[in-house]
């Protein structure tokens, strides 16, 4: 799959990937937070990261910069909603497990090539998501900090 086939695909069906996040998330045990939360409510935020991934993956700064950017304001409008930090951090991990599903799903790997552009983008993608686990993690308990 080439690179840009994995992001785009994300990006083209953001909403569908969300709907399916916000899904599991609403029903999950390990979630209860998210139960009381609607529907839209969720695939709204979850469709702004899955739109905003390929500008992540592209970045022209040194990409973990603009990831730490994206994800220190991510996390501020996470904390100021009320959402525990243990079930933010599934939230994500459930984002990045549903995204690389949907995506294998549609890629054929027909090349050597293929596998090799496949296996990169993935290692980014887990870095980068990664990196948003990280910035979460921070900034929550710099938030926490300044409360107390």
């Amino acid at each position: 799959m080439h690179v840009d086939k994995m992001i785009n695909l994300t990006i083209k069906h953001a909403k569908e990937i969300a709907t399916e996040v916000c899904s599991s998330l609403r029903e999950n045990i390990r979630t209860p937070w998210y139960h009381s939360q609607s529907q839209q409510w969720c695939i709204l935020r979850c469709t702004d990261l899955y739109e905003n991934i390929g500008k992540l993956y592209h970045s022209s700064k040194p990409y973990y910069q603009e990831v730490d950017e994206y994800f220190t304001k991510f996390a501020k409008m996470k904390y100021q909603e009320g959402t525990p930090l243990h079930e933010l951090i599934y939230a994500i991990v459930m984002m990045r497990r549903q995204m690389w599903l949907f995506t294998e799903g549609k890629a054929l790997v027909e090349t050597g090539i293929d596998l090799h552009n496949r296996v990169e983008t993935i290692g980014k993608m887990i870095h980068i998501f990664d990196r948003a686990i990280y910035c979460v993690i921070k900034n929550y308990g710099e938030l926490q900090n300044k409360q107390q």
